[in-house]
C-alpha cells in the first residue's frame, strides 16, 4: 500500500556527546520563528529527543542528578535499551510526536536518537507512513576520540548517515546547518511534484 507523502521533512541527527546537535537544531527552530514573527517566509520546525523521557524517569525513580558524567550516560543508555527490549514506548511517544506536529502543520521535525537500532526502525516508519526522512551525522573535533562505555555513544559513526556535517561551532557552521536543512527540505518539495 502506498501511502500520499507527507509534508513534513523529518531529520533524524545523530552524532557524539557535545557535538553540537541540539544547539543547532534549537537555533534553527528559534530562527524560523523570528522569520515567522517578521512576516517573513519560514519552515515551521521542532526538535524531540527520546533520551528525554528516559532521563525523566531517571530521576522520579532513581533519584538521577540531571549530571553527564560517563557513568550517568551508561546509565541512561541501559535504561534506554530496557525500554527497547520491554516495550519500546519511548519510541511509540516519538512516533506520535512525529504525526501530532505534521498534523499540525510542522514542515521541519528533528529526531535526535543515537541508537543505530532505533535510527533504523524509525526511518523504516517514516519511510512506510508516507514521510521523507534524512539522517545527519554532525562531529566536531574537540569530542569524537572519547569512549564513552556505552553502545550509543561509543557506535554513532556505524551508521550510512546521507549527510555528515562537521560542526566548527561558529557562525558558519550554524549558516551551514541551515541551509543544508533548507536545500534538503526543497528537494524534498520538488520531489513531491
Amino acid at each position: 500500500m502506498e501511502n500520499k507523502l507527507k509534508d513534513t521533512l523529518v531529520i533524524i541527527v545523530n552524532g557524539k556527546p557535545e557535538s553540537g546537535k541540539a544547539y543547532l537544531c534549537d537555533e534553527f527552530i528559534k530562527k524560523q520563528i523570528d522569520l515567522e514573527n517578521h512576516g517573513e517566509s519560514f519552515l515551521k520546525s521542532i526538535m524531540y529527543t527520546p533520551i528525554d523521557r528516559i532521563k525523566r524517569c531517571a530521576k522520579s525513580y532513581f533519584g538521577w542528578n540531571g549530571d553527564k558524567s560517563i557513568g550517568s550516560r551508561s546509565m541512561l543508555a541501559d535504561l534506554y535499551q530496557f525500554d527497547i527490549d520491554h516495550n519500546n514506548e519511548t519510541f511509540k511517544e516519538m512516533t506520535k510526536f512525529i504525526n501530532r506536529w505534521n498534523e499540525n502543520g510542522y514542515k521541519i521535525v528533528f529526531i535526535s536518537i543515537r541508537n543505530i537500532d532505533q535510527i533504523t526502525l524509525l526511518q523504516e516508519y517514516l519511510s512506510e507512513n508516507g514521510y521523507r526522512v534524512r539522517t545527519m551525522y554532525m562531529y566536531t573535533d574537540s569530542k569524537d576520540s572519547i569512549t564513552y562505555d556505552n553502545k550509543a555513544d561509543d557506535n554513532v559513526e556505524h551508521f550510512d548517515y546521507d549527510i555528515v556535517f562537521k560542526n566548527n561551532k561558529d557562525n558558519k557552521s550554524f549558516y551551514d546547518f541551515c541551509d543544508i536543512v533548507i536545500t534538503n527540505f526543497k528537494i524534498m518539495k520538488a520531489c513531491q511534484n
